[in-house]
Order: structure tokens, then C-alpha cells, then sequence
């Protein structure tokens, strides 16, 4: 026991000792650092003052150049034992004097001071001190340290192990009291005796013990309050997953959702009164969707003036009011959602620093919401709404533009036709014998009036057109326009006909009237057909069309009129215009597509060109070739908008090759008779060029030899064409009337060889002797030759041999859309490849 007392004592008094011994080494070499570097520094200072008295006495000698007074004072300044030598130079640097030897082996310190007189730089004086007497001094202060610095040690020692004797016991029973609250025991107490030190180790030990005891109850109550905390914040998550939750599930309107929210807050933190406002733009108006007793949802409007809404708008903040009473309250809010409020607070929801809305709830007690943390945790309930309505709102926004007209806000084809189906579902299922209508409208002569007063006019006059529409119908009835001036009505439950065609006189006789609009008064008129089911129709595809038929009937008729759908139309006239109605369609709905086709050099075996091939894609009828809408196009005029389509489409193509890599290509697009004969022609390719930026060289225009009829004319557009830069070619050559002399006469660079002559050139003697003397002749008038219709190797041998330049057709490559030929690109030039012709 006395060992371990002593060996207690021993670890005291060499701790006390160590830190005492550190506390004098640590003041003794800061005392000799201090001292020494003092020492130093009066040394330096000692030059300094030398050269600063040697400055004052000199100056006005060195001013005025007079050196000879200088060599005295110098000479002086050696009589002190510290310094070396003195240098007085002038401002170029030059020795002036120089008083000492500086050839030394002792150690020095060189102090210079600028020789200034009235701020003037006159040179310097150099001043060497010895270290001699210095190094003496700091010799001495170092033995003196030391020597006290033992003596304090050994005083120190001597005093901590008295003191260490005194502290045994009552550290002693400090330690026996810390390892037995470290093994858990509680309600430990100790004497508080000792020194003072040992007392007041004594006191702060008892006060430890009594903290720690009182912090692990005040642990417990914390960790208590901090499960019941987390069991509501995982209420509040769960709360925010069920928000977020409605916008995903489907079909769920602006009502749907806020519902949901409602519900979702009342369950969390079951408020005395609870609502959402909701502001519309366009709209001075907030709706308040709130929340009933019963768990119902009741819409109420309120203007937009003077309410919270108007107030946290402007601010972005929350909207707090305690201690109300029913004089105070805003005289718009509603009546349920007040009776009784003491408090208030409504806040903002805000999405892209827009206020869309607010949260408002009530409590029947006073001061409710200056609760700590209340308000935070309803801005938490705040921010995931606002995010919950905007998603929703987005959604709907989408699904209004899936479905409705861009322009007239009207529903649009897909919409019209799903409730369609929805009407023709529900009548089926039906045992009445009620009907259904459907009314297909076009304006008469709408184009006129769009081209004329320009298509910002012509919108204007169509949305005024789909108001009076839409205000002739009754409210279950379908208005939807389907695109240009055509307009769409369903009446879902008629009893029979003759509903449809009042409804149509309605809409006829109100249309008919005058109609301004930026100060133009236009007439217009319209046609519509009618079809009733289930007598033309049972399905909506038929009806539909069966309503466009009847209405093309009305136009053929002379339009202004209605028309229901009879079986006899369906002839052969009749047909024709429903295909021409569906070729003028299809220029609106952008059903025209280009396809290309390669043109090989077979002399060079290199690809020269392509060529522009148009395709209609009708949207039941698949892909119609270029031989069954080209001549009906030509008769109705629609050929002039193909073709300028076709044209531009073509040039916009090879652009957008070149810049993808591909190397400068030719692009020959065909020309139709009416284009040729347009006055503007020669002005619309050049504004093609110039707005897809293809080189006029690369583009040759084909024409055929019927357009060269009036000479004078078609050799006038050729040269105009010409001065472009423009490439010209013949098509269909050998299969016209035209004069040789007149083709000698035009500007034209390459013949195209009907496909009729190729076809049996390997078999045919005539059709082999006719090819042959096309070719001698274009050689003679200096023109390139192209041969059509290529599709077998011994018809591209036999045009190799006689020195055609150029083939086209199925054997190098069928027409693709352009993506498919890029693709096909690789392959179509190694097979050009093999027929480079190898000259003798």
C-alpha cells in the first residue's frame, strides 16, 4: 500500500517537476534571445548614430564638393572601440574617403545611412562594426542564464516533492471516486479538503457528479422528445410522399389533386379551418378550394383585391394574424372558413419566384402560429405543393395541347375523333333509337381572302369563325377544327336528321353575315356535310369521311349550302374530286415527301448526280407515285406548290450532305409545264438558292420537250435560268415533236434518253440505232448524254460501248428518302466503281 502511495507520489512530482523544468527552459531562452538580440541591436545602433553625426557634420561639404573637411571627421570616428573603418561615397557611388582597414578576418556588421542634404541625394556612408566586444557580453549572458536557470530547477524540485506529499491523500480519494463513477455509480460525494487547488478540484468533482446525473435524466426526456420528433417528421415524409404521389397517378384534374392535398394536411395537422387558394392570369379571380368537417371539398371565388393572396403576392412571404376578431377579418373571405378564427396565417406557393397560390389555415386559439418551428414545418407542406399544382398544372397545359387547335382553342382531330368513338360506344349500348351527326364545315374561298389580306388575317378571321361556331352549338355537342379552314361537329344524341340540318341553317345564316376585323369587312360563306349514323355510317372513320364527301358535294354545287350524305355519290366524278380534295390536303398537312435517285458516269465510274423524285404519302393509301397525282396536280394548279416544295427540299438536302462530309453533288429537279410558264420562276430558284445557300452549279432544272412550244418564251426563261448558273436538261428527249433546229437553239446542257428506248436496247436493232444517232447528235451539238430506266448490266455494257456519259435507273439504285440513301451511298459507289471504262 505504501509502495502504490509512493509510486502515486513520485508520478505527481515528476509531472510537476517536468512542467516546472519546461516553464524555465522555455522563460530562460526567451530572456537570452531577448537579450542577446539587444545586444545586438545597441551595437548597430551605435554605427547608425555614428554615421548619422558624421551625415550632420559632412553634408553641406558634399553639397558643395568640398571634400577636405571630410578626412578629419572620418579619421574621428575610429577613436570608438567598435568601429572597424568608415567609406563616405558620393552619389555616383565613388569613393570619397575611406578612414580604417577593411581587410579584416573578424566578423562585422556593415551599417550604411544615405548622405541627404534638404532632399538631396548626395551619396552614402559605410560604417563596420566589430563583433568582438558583442560576442564577449553574449559569452557571459549565456553562462549567467544557465547558472540561474539551474539554480530555479533545483529550488523548483525541492518544492514539488513537499507539495506532491500534501496532495497524495486527497487525490487519492478523488481517484477511488472517478473509477467508481466510471463503473456507473451515482450519488458520489467527496471531502472537500486539501490545498486549494485540491479543494477546488474537490467542489468541481462533487458538481461534475451532481451535472452528470442531472444531464443523463435530461438525456433520457431528450432522447424521448427526440423519438416522439422523428416519429413526426416520418408523418410529415409520409404526408409529402402522398402530395407528390397525386400529380403521378393518372387523369387526376386541378380539383383531383388539391383534394388529395387537402385531405393529406387536415390528417397531419387536423387544423381548425383549412384551405388553398389558387390565382388564374388571365383571371381576377382566386378560387379557394377548402376543406369541410366532413371531409368534402367546396369551391368558393373570391375577387382578387384586398385578399391575403393580393398581400403575400407582392411579398413572397407568409401572411401571419393573431388575436382576431370578426370585425378584422377581410369582409371576401369566406364565411365557413372564419366563424371562431382567433388566428390566421396564409402561405405563399411559389414556383419560379411566382406566387400561384396560397395555404391558408385557421385556429380557434390565439397567438397559434408564433409557436417555435410551426411555421417552418408549414413552409416545408407549402413548398411541396406548389411543386404538386405545377406539376399538375403542366400536365394539363400538355394535355390541352395534344388536344386542342393551337389557334382557335378548339379541339382539335385526335380529340374530336376519341370523343367520337366515346359517342358511338355509348349510343351502341343504348336500346333507344336515338341518332348521332356528324358535320364536316369548310369556309368558301377562304384562300382568297388569306392570300389577299395576308395570314395574320386570316387567323384572326378563323378564330372569330370557331366563336360563332361554337356559339350556334348546344353544350354536349363537339366543335373541333382539323386543320386550315375545315371545322368538325359532333352531335353526340339526335333523334333524327333534321336536327343536324337546323343546327346547319343556324351555323350558315350566322356565318353569312358581314364579319370586321381590323377594319376590314369581309363576306364569307361556308359548305357543309352531314352524316347521320347509323344510316352512313357505324364507325368514325366512315362517317367522317362520308361528311367531307357530302360537303365536296356542296362545293361542287356552288357552295353556301349544306348537304347530308347520299350513296349515289360515290361515282367516278366524284371519286376524282375526293381524290383531289385529298391531294389539297395533303400539301396542307405536309404528306409530300422527296425521294432520290443516283446517277452514275459509266465513263468515270464515279456518281455524278441525283435526282429529285417527289412521293406522296397518303396517311391511308400508303405511298401514291409521282403518275397518279402529277397530271391531276398539273389541271388544279397544285403542281406549282409541289414543285417549289420539291425544289427547296431538294437544295435544303444536298446542303446539309455537303456539310455533313460528303463531297459537292448535282441535284436535277424536274420542272412542270405550269411552272415553266410562271412569270416568277426564274425569281422564286433564285430566292431557293439563296435561302438553303446551294451553288447554283449544282443544281440542274429538268424540263421536257413540250414546254419549248413557244420558243420565244421558253428560250427567254432558259437564259434567264443560265445566267443563274444554273444547269438545264431535257427530259423524256426522243418522245416529242420538238425541232432540231429549235434544239440547237436552246441553252441546254445535257439530253435525257427515254426510258421507252432503253428498256429493249439489247434486243431491239431500232431502238439500239436510235440511241446511237441521239448520242452522235448530242456529241455534235456538244451536250451530255443520260439514259432512263437502266435495270439490267448488259443494258449499262451496251450504253458503256457506245459512249453514253451517264445511266439512271433500278440497276444502280432504286429512289430512297434521304437517309436511306445516305446508307445506301458506300454501296452504290463500289458498284459504280466497276465501270470505269479503261481506255486503249
Amino acid at each position: 500500500m505504501l509502495a502504490k502511495r509512493n509510486s502515486i507520489t513520485f508520478r505527481i512530482w515528476l509531472t510537476m517537476n517536468a512542467l516546472l523544468l519546461i516553464c524555465i527552459v522555455s522563460l530562460g531562452s526567451m530572456y537570452l534571445y531577448h537579450e542577446a538580440d539587444n545586444l545586438e541591436d545597441g551595437l548597430r545602433s551605435e554605427g547608425r548614430t555614428a554615421a548619422t553625426t558624421l551625415r550632420s557634420a559632412i553634408s553641406l561639404s558634399m553639397l558643395n564638393e568640398d571634400y577636405s573637411s571630410i578626412s578629419p571627421l572620418a579619421y574621428s570616428l575610429l577613436d570608438q572601440p567598435n568601429i572597424q573603418y568608415v567609406i563616405v561615397r558620393d552619389q555616383a557611388g565613388t569613393v570619397v574617403n575611406q578612414k580604417g582597414e577593411t581587410f579584416t578576418n573578424k566578423e562585422l556588421f556593415i551599417e550604411t545611412v544615405p548622405l541627404v542634404y534638404f532632399n538631396s541625394d548626395l551619396g552614402e556612408i559605410e560604417i563596420a562594426l566589430k563583433k568582438d566586444n558583442l560576442l564577449s557580453k553574449q559569452r557571459d549572458l549565456y553562462t549567467y542564464t544557465i547558472l540561474i536557470m539551474l539554480i530555479v530547477s533545483a529550488c523548483s524540485m525541492f518544492i514539488s516533492i513537499i507539495l506532491s506529499r500534501k496532495l497524495t491523500l486527497p487525490l487519492k480519494e478523488l481517484m477511488a471516486a472517478t473509477k467508481a463513477m466510471s463503473e456507473g455509480k451515482r450519488h458520489i460525494q467527496v471531502k472537500e479538503v486539501g490545498t486549494n487547488e485540491v479543494h477546488s478540484l474537490s467542489v468541481v468533482f462533487n458538481q461534475m457528479a451532481t451535472t452528470i446525473e442531472q444531464n443523463e435524466d435530461n438525456l433520457k426526456k431528450e432522447v424521448l422528445r427526440a423519438t416522439t420528433r422523428l416519429s413526426e417528421k416520418v408523418k410529415q415524409l409520409k404526408t409529402l410522399g402522398n402530395i407528390s404521389q397525386a400529380v403521378l397517378k393518372q387523369n387526376l384534374s386541378h380539383y383531383d389533386v388539391v383534394s388529395i392535398i387537402l385531405k393529406e394536411i387536415k390528417a397531419f395537422i387536423n387544423p381548425d379551418r383549412l384551405s388553398i387558394s389558387l390565382f388564374e392570369d388571365n383571371k381576377d379571380i382566386v378560387y379557394i378550394y377548402y376543406i369541410t368537417h366532413n371531409n368534402s371539398i367546396t369551391i368558393g371565388e373570391v375577387p382578387y383585391t384586398d385578399t391575403p393572396f393580393e398581400i403575400v403576392a407582392k411579398t413572397h412571404k407568409p401572411f401571419v394574424r393573431n388575436d382576431l376578431s370578426m370585425n378584422k377579418i377581410l369582409p371576401c373571405e369566406q364565411v365557413p372558413l372564419r366563424q371562431g378564427i382567433k388566428s390566421t396565417i396564409s402561405l405563399p406557393l411559389i414556383i419560379n419566384e411566382r406566387v400561384i397560390g396560397t395555404l391558408n389555415i385557421g385556429s380557434l386559439q390565439k397567438n397559434f402560429f408564433n409557436e417555435n418551428g410551426k411555421e417552418d414545418t408549414l413552409t416545408v407542406f407549402a413548398n411541396q405543393i406548389a411543386i404538386a399544382i405545377d406539376r399538375v398544372s403542366a400536365y394539363e397545359s400538355l394535355k390541352i395541347s395534344a388536344y386542342h387547335d393551337y389557334l382557335t382553342d378548339l379541339p382539335n382531330y385526335r380529340y374530336f375523333k376519341a370523343s367520337l368513338n366515346r359517342a358511338l360506344t355509348s349510343i351502341k349500348n343504348q336500346s333507344n333509337s336515338y341518332m348521332l351527326g356528324v358535320m364536316f364545315l369548310d369556309l368558301d374561298r377562304f384562300k382568297i381572302i388569306n392570300d389577299s389580306l395576308g395570314h395574320e388575317f386570316g387567323d384572326l378571321l378563323l378564330k372569330h369563325v370557331a366563336h360563332l361556331i361554337d356559339s350556334c352549338v348546344e353544350p354536349d355537342h363537339t366543335v373541333g377544327r382539323i386543320g386550315g379552314d375545315e371545322f368538325i361537329i359532333l352531335l353526340p344524341k339526335i333523334k333524327d336528321g333534321n336536327e343536324a340540318i337546323q343546327l346547319a341553317e343556324t351555323i350558315t345564316n350566322v356565318i353569312n353575315h358581314p364579319i370586321t376585323i381590323s377594319g376590314y369587312e369581309v363576306h364569307i360563306t361556308c359548305s357543309i356535310g352531314i352524316a347521320i349514323y347509323p344510316t352512313d355510317g357505324e364507325d368514325a372513320d366512315t362517317l367522317i369521311k362520308h361528311a367531307d364527301i357530302a360537303m365536296y358535294r356542296v362545293k361542287e354545287l356552288g357552295r353556301n349550302n349544306y348537304s347530308i350524305y347520299s350513296p349515289l355519290e360515290k361515282d367516278s366524278t366524284y371519286e376524282q374530286l375526293i381524290f383531289e380534295n385529298d391531294l389539297r390536303k395533303a400539301l396542307e398537312r405536309n404528306e409530300f415527301t422527296v425521294y432520290y435517285q443516283p446517277k452514275v458516269n459509266i465513263q468515270t465510274g464515279k456518281i455524278s448526280g441525283i435526282e429529285a423524285l417527289v412521293r406522296w404519302i397518303h396517311p391511308e393509301k400508303g405511298i401514291i407515285p409521282p403518275g397518279k397525282f402529277i397530271s391531276i396536280a398539273e389541271e388544279t394548279g397544285l403542281i406549282i406548290q409541289i414543285g417549289e416544295f420539291v425544289l427547296r427540299t431538294a437544295c435544303r438536302q444536298v446542303v446539309e450532305w455537303q456539310k455533313n462530309g460528303m463531297h459537292p453533288i448535282i441535284v436535277s429537279v424536274n420542272l412542270s409545264t405550269k411552272q415553266f410558264l410562271q412569270t416568277n420562276l426564274v425569281k422564286m430558284v433564285e430566292e431557293i438558292l439563296y435561302e438553303t445557300g446551294l451553288a447554283p452549279s449544282q443544281l440542274e432544272l429538268e424540263i421536257t420537250e413540250s414546254m419549248t412550244v413557244d420558243f420565244n418564251q421558253a428560250i427567254t426563261t432558259l437564259n434567264h435560268l443560265k445566267q443563274l448558273g444554273i444547269q438545264i436538261s431535257v427530259d423524256d428527249f426522243g418522245t416529242g415533236y420538238s425541232s432540231l433546229n429549235y434544239l440547237r437553239m436552246l441553252p441546254i446542257d445535257r439530253l435525257k434518253i427515254d426510258r421507252s428506248f432503253i428498256s429493249d436496247i439489247t434486243t431491239n436493232a431500232e431502238n439500239a440505232a436510235i440511241v446511237s444517232t441521239i448520242l452522235t447528235m448530242a456529241y455534235n451539238l456538244k451536250l451530255d448524254v443520260i439514259a432512263e430506266g437502266v435495270e439490267e448490266e448488259n443494258q449499262v455494257d451496251f450504253l458503256q460501248k457506245i459512249n453514253c456519259d451517264e445511266v439512271q435507273g433500278y440497276y444502280f439504285g432504286h429512289p430512297l428518302p434521304a437517309d436511306e440513301l445516305e446508307q445506301k451511298f458506300p454501296e452504290i459507289y463500289d458498284k459504280a466503281k466497276l465501270w470505269t471504262k479503261v481506255i486503249d
